[in-house]
């Protein structure tokens, strides 16, 4: 459904030899909707018999199907939050909510990094920096802020100021990650490490042996194991408000990656979650990863449904039950993945996730679920094994 794919198979990838086959074998392969306008040649693919109006059929009842779940055709008035004027969304009382705490870092003082290629646009962009000195001017707390290095230099020239405000103060907050300008479209990187400088920086100021916290910000994969020891006291990851779990899978190198201009998703090790062997290269946080406040015990986490599928978009129901441990009011995110063996259709992958919801727990809570899955076609005629994550 993404832009310019469906072009891409014919234009780019010279897979077809036609925009309408190209669209033909995009619909065929389960992609039901496109963002361009390469599906307004569907009727032409279907007059030249690319592709077959059954096919079509179920691409638009399966794109409605979405619609509906996303409440597109709900009545107005329904959604009680439809109604909030952006005047009390933005208003003051909301923005005093959320506060962030930094100190020093290439990220700290630079709005860019919330205004990658696409963005909503408020009416003020506040730094990390902006929002620590807000907070420590209520508690008298002082804010000394340095380091804007870039992240393209590799020098170690403003170091030694760092270092020496970094010995005079009780905290350290170092802030790091990347910016636009590594993660716009159309932008490839060649490591998964911190960029520049900042590696090399946050090594030297761990050994002051202060009370050191590391704040990242991307919206792509960092892995940087070697910052994890025991003169750190807090190593944060901000990317995408409001998940509460990873939305793809952390290596911990590249050499875990297979090469770029390999498209294979299943060639050994496998590419993404759902093809990846954990066994032969272990992520170093998988897709799906979070924690939570409490502890969550289940009746069961696997489920086994040992008649094959043979119906086309089948509808199964799965019941879970799940106890919060804790005497902690938490939120948990509830993943199914299931897994398919013995298809006659196509080569599956390993897993996939099936369905997630989030539920808030109060303490020691026991919560019944009661989930419908709606199995599409590709899955017919195979055996179903629900794991529950």
């Amino acid at each position: 459904g993404d832009c310019d794919p469906v072009a891409d198979i014919q234009k780019s990838f010279h897979y077809t030899a036609t925009l309408e086959q190209a669209v033909a074998i995009s619909v065929s392969s389960g992609n039901d909707i496109n963002c361009d306008t390469e599906f307004k040649l569907l009727h032409q693919a279907l007059t030249h018999s690319f592709v077959n109006f059954d096919t079509i059929n179920l691409a638009i009842r399966r794109g409605l199907r979405s619609r509906f779940l996303s409440d597109n055709f709900d009545p107005i008035g329904t959604d009680p939050y439809s109604s909030i004027p952006y005047s009390i969304v933005d208003s003051l009382e909301h923005k005093l909510l959320t506060k962030q705490i930094v100190t020093i870092g290439p990220s700290s003082d630079d709005i860019s990094v919330q205004a990658h290629t696409y963005h909503d646009t408020p009416s003020k962009l506040i730094t990390t920096l902006d929002g620590i000195q807000s907070i420590a001017l209520k508690y008298n707390v002082n804010v000394v802020h340095t380091w804007d290095a870039s992240r393209r230099n590799n020098s170690d020239e403003d170091f030694a100021h760092a270092i020496e405000l970094s010995g005079e103060s009780n905290i350290i907050l170092f802030v790091d990650g990347l910016d636009e300008s590594f993660e716009e479209e159309d932008t490839d990187r060649n490591t998964l490490q911190l960029p520049g400088g900042q590696l090399e920086l946050i090594k030297l100021l761990m050994k002051l042996n202060k009370t050191f916290a590391i704040l990242i910000i991307s919206g792509s994969s960092i892995s940087e194991p070697l910052i994890v020891n025991e003169n750190l006291a807090a190593l944060l990851w901000i990317s995408y408000f409001g998940h509460d779990c990873l939305p793809f899978t952390l290596p911990i190198n590249t050499s875990q990656l297979l090469p770029i201009d390999d498209y294979s998703m299943n060639k050994s090790p496998g590419r993404t979650y759902r093809y990846l062997d954990y066994n032969k290269a272990p992520p170093l946080f998988p897709f799906d990863y979070g924690l939570s406040y409490s502890k969550f015990t289940f009746n069961s986490k696997l489920i086994i449904f040992p008649n094959p599928i043979n119906n086309l978009d089948t509808d199964i129901t799965t019941n879970i039950s799940i106890i919060n441990e804790d005497p902690y009011r938490a939120q948990f995110v509830v993943q199914l993945y299931y897994e398919f063996s013995n298809s006659t259709v196509i080569k599956l992958s390993i897993r996939e996730l099936l369905q997630f919801t989030k539920i808030t727990f109060e303490k020691k809570m026991n919560k019944k679920l009661f989930l419908l899955h709606f199995i599409r076609d590709r899955y017919a005629q195979t055996t179903l094994v629900i794991n529950l994550d």
